[in-house]
């Protein structure tokens, strides 16, 4: 009688905890963790943009600043962007991954640099796979552009250097504190709409089709997933 008392007790227990994970809004997306960053020069170094903006490459990851203010940071001391392979499909809450393979990998060689702005160019790779990447930054207005494309993705994670208070804005996300948890947008009803208040105190619009989620299930970093071989990000 005893035990089976405990045994009662314990699974009550064991619901209790479970309840808030199985409640928590991030079914269907993967963790995705970064793999190496290898930058070496002539790509290491700050490209100006105007307006005071600025974007830098260095061995601990891509910042986009104005003036001393960081706007954006990628995870430090790793890869930037992840090129996955797989499928998503559509559920009654959102969307689904199927995640057979990533290429964690990133090494950038060179930079192109012109009155619009940067494209850094180098390769996303492992063991079995080579894929040219680039990431291009450009100034439009007050705002900073920024586009990730690699070859033959089917999926595309941004890795970020996350600080709390991230905050969803409507339409596109929920109005509330994302950390914790991994969510998908909604369609946007309009160019460049922010869809993020970041903890940094920029405001953050992702450009894409695609089926697109924020993981923000890990301390000190954030993903963003965008189920393309290209996508943009605006930060401002």
């Amino acid at each position: 009688m005893l035990l089976t008392v405990v045994l009662l007790a314990l699974a009550a227990l064991g619901v209790t905890r479970l309840a808030p994970v199985l409640d928590k809004p991030d079914h269907g997306v993967v963790d995705i963790k970064p793999g190496l960053l290898s930058a070496h020069l002539p790509v290491r170094g700050e490209v100006t943009l105007g307006q005071g903006l600025t974007v830098s490459m260095y061995s601990d990851g891509i910042r986009v600043q104005r003036q001393t203010a960081t706007l954006f940071q990628t995870v430090r001391i790793a890869a930037p962007v992840t090129a996955g392979f797989g499928t998503v499909t559509r559920t009654r809450d959102g969307w689904q991954e199927h995640v057979t393979g990533t290429v964690d990998h990133i090494r950038f060689t060179s930079v192109d640099l012109s009155r619009a702005g940067a494209t850094f160019h180098g390769v996303a790779f492992d063991d079995t796979h080579t894929m040219p990447a680039t990431i291009s930054a450009r100034r439009v207005g007050d705002k900073v552009e920024l586009t990730f494309r690699i070859e033959g993705a089917d999926l595309l994670v941004l890795h970020t250097w996350r600080h709390p208070g991230t905050r969803g804005l409507t339409p596109r996300l929920p109005a509330a504190d994302l950390g914790g948890s991994a969510w998908w947008f909604r369609p946007a009803t309009a160019p460049v709409e922010p869809a993020l208040a970041t903890g940094l105190g920029s405001l953050a619009a992702i450009d894409s089709p695609a089926p697109t989620a924020i993981d923000l299930r890990h301390d000190g970093r954030g993903e963003i997933h965008v189920w393309s071989s290209t996508f943009r990000l605006t930060v401002w």
